[in-house]
């Protein structure tokens, strides 16, 4: 796999996706060519039945199931 890594300023909100980080401010390697979904795979958090993945973290539940017009991505909360 390719790599492209940057720094990027970790906020509150996950890593700043432009500009490298400020002084005295916390900061994340990340690899740009790496896709959200080859990172989840990769590190155990994806699952995969045939065509469907599947993603859950907690209280929420991502699957991204296959359509005749491409794909469908469903979210759902487990609790409540």
């Amino acid at each position: 796999m390719r790599r492209e890594l940057a720094e990027r300023e970790l906020t509150s909100e996950g890593p700043r996706r432009s500009g490298g980080p400020s002084e005295r401010r916390r900061s994340v390697t990340v690899n740009l060519a790496e896709s959200p979904l080859t990172w989840l795979h990769a590190r155990g958090h994806l699952s995969e039945e045939g065509p469907f993945r599947q993603w859950t973290n907690g209280n929420l539940q991502a699957l991204l199931e296959p359509t005749e017009s491409g794909q469908q991505l469903r979210l759902k909360t487990q609790k409540g």
